[in-house]
């Protein structure tokens, strides 16, 4: 059976406080939007480093940590009074750019569909529509050498014309 440090269930708990003092108590509209993603609370659970995202993204970030500097105070008060600690944590917020990271390759495994089907619609074989994509898609994510090595492509030349 797998034993958690203290410091890991703590920072369930206080994720889980500050996800519900933001969803019914924090009436700040910059952070109407903002998603506690995790906690990462240090080992003498004196300090706290709280990852976040907003739905708009990268846009919302500066708004979002402002929020959070003006409600530091309240957060950290509440969550005093909501958890049965000796010592509240300091809350540090930190914008986490996972989500973007991800919409981001979404945006290009979604130009590869496009370069794939007007490739198929203008004539071009399956093949030379394949190249091309994986082509365009290598230069997209500069991913070709891992690509190769787990043998989803053979190489990055041309085929053959037929």
């Amino acid at each position: 059976m797998t034993r958690f440090k203290r410091a890991d269930r703590v920072g369930g708990q206080v994720k889980k406080e500050l996800s519900d003092l933001l969803r019914k108590e924090i009436r700040d509209p910059r952070l109407d939007s903002v998603t506690i993603i995790g906690v990462d609370l240090s080992d003498d659970l004196r300090s706290a480093r709280v990852f976040f995202s907003a739905a708009q993204g990268e846009k919302a970030r500066a708004g979002a940590l402002a929020g959070f500097k003006s409600a530091s105070g309240y957060l950290k008060r509440r969550l005093g009074s909501r958890l049965e600690l000796k010592y509240v944590p300091e809350l540090r917020f930190i914008y986490d750019e996972s989500l973007d990271r991800a919409t981001h390759l979404n945006e290009i495994h979604s130009g590869s569909f496009r370069v794939i089907t007007s490739l198929l619609n203008s004539g071009v074989s399956a093949r030379w529509a394949t190249f091309s994509s994986i082509s365009w898609l290598a230069s997209s994510t500069r991913s070709t050498r891992r690509w190769l090595e787990l043998g989803w492509i053979s190489s990055v030349s041309p085929p053959a014309p037929m």
